[in-house]
């Protein structure tokens, strides 16, 4: 699924019913972002769900991609699936250039914390 051609076979199996579909996406560090996006893009709607949370009320005891995927649906459909709240796409984007800037200003105060100035009392 995490292919492209595995996301053009899973829209092709969901054409006929693209309107009435609801896809839970489990959010996985940022993984998740672009097939989110991705299907929100193509009229799918998209939900995110709490992997930590989800793994409280059903931890299964083989853990395969289909399992947890079969996991997540029963939760979806039984309205019990944990859901994390999802910022646009234009604050998300925020997000990360804000995250950026704030890395750089670590990685600039290590520098500068490497070199000790030269001492004045020098005669």
């Amino acid at each position: 699924m995490n292919s492209v051609n595995g996301i053009r076979d899973f829209m092709m199996r969901i054409e006929a019913f693209r309107d009435e579909a609801l896809v839970a996406v489990e959010s996985m560090g940022n993984h998740w972002v672009r097939l989110y996006d991705f299907l929100e893009g193509e009229g799918v709607r998209v939900v995110l769900s709490n992997p930590s949370k989800t793994r409280l009320i059903a931890e299964p005891k083989v853990k395969t991609d289909n399992v947890n995927a079969r996991i997540l649906a029963q939760l979806l459909r039984a309205g019990m699936l944990p859901l994390c709240f999802v910022l646009d796409r234009r604050h998300r984007e925020w997000r990360q250039l804000i995250r950026h800037r704030i890395s750089l200003v670590k990685l600039r105060t290590e520098v500068g914390n490497r070199f000790t100035p030269f001492s004045t009392n020098m005669v």
